[in-house]
C-alpha cells in the first residue's frame, strides 16, 4: 500500500500576511535617544518649539513625538504643563552651553603658546558650537518677548557673559578689548546665520579664511588716530 505523501504547507504571499501600521516617528534627539522618556520629550521640546513655537506646539504633538499615546495624560507624568516643559527645556541646554564653553576654554587658554593661534582655534570652536545651538536660537527667534525671565538669563550666558569673558583674553593686546570681543562675537553669529540661512557663507569666504580674519583684526588695538574718530569729531 503506497505511503500517503504529506500534504504541503501553501506558502503564504505578500496579498495574504498581516500587515502592521507603520511605526510612528519619533524624535529621540542626541540626548533622549538611549535617556528617560523625560530626556526625549525635553529633546522633542527643543525641536518642536524651535520649529513651529510655543503656541504652535500641542502637548499631543509632543506626546506623539516621543511615541506616547496622545490624549491619555502620559505628558503630565513628567511635567505639569507645557510651561514647565520650556522651562526645563530652557535650563538644560543653559547648561550645556555652560559646559561647552568651560570646555572651549580649558581646551584653548594658553595651550598653544601663541596668542593669534588660540583665537584662531577658540573662533573654530565658537562656530561648531552655534551649529550645536542653533535649535535654541530657533526657539529664541519664535518667543522673543515672552517668558522674559527665561530669556533674560540666556540672553546674560549667550551675550553679556561671552563680550566679559571674550574681552578678557583680549585685553593683552591693549585698546577697548571689550568692544572688539563684541565685534567678534557678532561676526561669528552672522557668519554662521548666513550660513544656516542661505545656505553659502558671504561672500562665498569659506570658515577658514574668515576666522584666520577675524582673529587677525580682534589682535589689532585701536590705534590713538582710530580712538579719536574722524577729523572733527569730538
Amino acid at each position: 500500500m503506497p505511503t500517503p505523501k504529506p500534504k504541503s504547507t501553501p506558502k503564504p504571499d505578500a496579498t495574504t500576511q498581516p500587515t502592521r501600521p507603520a511605526p510612528q516617528k519619533t524624535i529621540p534627539g542626541p540626548r533622549g535617544r538611549h535617556g528617560s522618556t523625560r530626556d526625549s520629550l525635553l529633546d522633542a521640546g527643543l525641536a518642536l518649539f524651535a520649529e513651529k513655537g510655543f503656541d504652535g506646539t500641542a502637548v499631543k504633538d509632543l506626546e506623539a513625538a516621543v511615541g506616547l499615546a496622545p490624549g491619555r495624560g502620559s505628558f503630565y507624568r513628567h511635567f505639569g504643563s507645557k510651561e514647565a516643559l520650556l522651562e526645563a527645556v530652557i535650563h538644560r541646554e543653559a547648561d550645556r552651553l555652560r559646559a561647552m564653553r568651560d570646555m572651549q576654554q580649558r581646551a584653548v587658554a594658553g595651550t598653544l603658546g601663541d596668542a593669534r593661534a588660540e583665537r584662531i582655534l577658540e573662533y573654530r570652536l565658537a562656530l561648531i558650537g552655534l551649529q550645536e545651538v542653533t535649535p535654541l536660537v530657533l526657539l529664541l527667534a519664535h518667543e522673543y518677548g515672552r517668558f522674559p525671565e527665561l530669556m533674560a538669563g540666556l540672553r546674560t550666558m549667550l551675550v553679556d557673559d561671552s563680550v566679559r569673558l571674550g574681552g578678557l583674553d583680549l585685553a593683552n593686546s591693549g585698546g577697548d578689548s571689550e568692544a572688539r570681543a563684541a565685534v567678534v562675537l557678532s561676526a561669528l553669529a552672522g557668519y554662521h546665520l548666513a550660513r544656516f540661512y542661505f545656505g553659502v557663507p558671504p561672500g562665498d569666504v569659506d570658515s577658514e579664511r574668515f576666522i584666520a580674519t577675524l582673529a587677525d583684526m580682534a589682535g589689532q588695538a585701536a590705534t590713538p588716530a582710530m580712538q579719536a574718530g574722524p577729523a572733527g569729531e569730538g
